[in-house]
């Protein structure tokens, strides 16, 4: 029964790859020249957004992880669930999927700095 819920979404994901983004994602924004802020890049845990099963690289195994994620109540993305807010708007769902299955197949805009965010210190990436 997982095996076709997982099948099913992956699949819905793919038929959202011709969709556009929407204009409006809220992006993190980082404020240059903060003590607070560059100490938040400092201590963040994250290495890279988007590989979400660390492995040095984002793949379509970490499209499948957050997939699980999202909707099929999998294990958290690691090294913490913010190295899957991919597109920055401080919270993990299917717009990430849709953002990181554009990224990783068709040439989309990379993955936010999630250790730039606020929302990396709610998502435990700080230590």
């Amino acid at each position: 029964m997982r095996a076709k819920q997982l099948s099913i979404a992956i699949g819905v994901m793919f038929l959202a790859l011709s969709m556009v983004l929407p204009a409006g994602i809220q992006r993190c924004a980082q404020a240059s020249g903060s003590q607070q802020t560059q100490a938040m890049l400092d201590s963040c845990i994250v290495e890279l957004t988007g590989d979400v099963n660390v492995s040095g690289t984002i793949t379509s195994a970490d499209v499948i992880v957050v997939v699980k994620y999202v909707f099929l109540m999998g294990g958290d993305p690691q090294p913490c669930i913010g190295a899957a807010n991919v597109n920055g708007n401080e919270t993990v769902n299917s717009s990430d999927i849709i953002y990181l299955i554009n990224y990783v197949f068709k040439n989309g805009p990379a993955p936010i700095d999630v250790c730039a965010c606020p929302c990396a210190l709610f998502f435990g990436c700080i230590q």
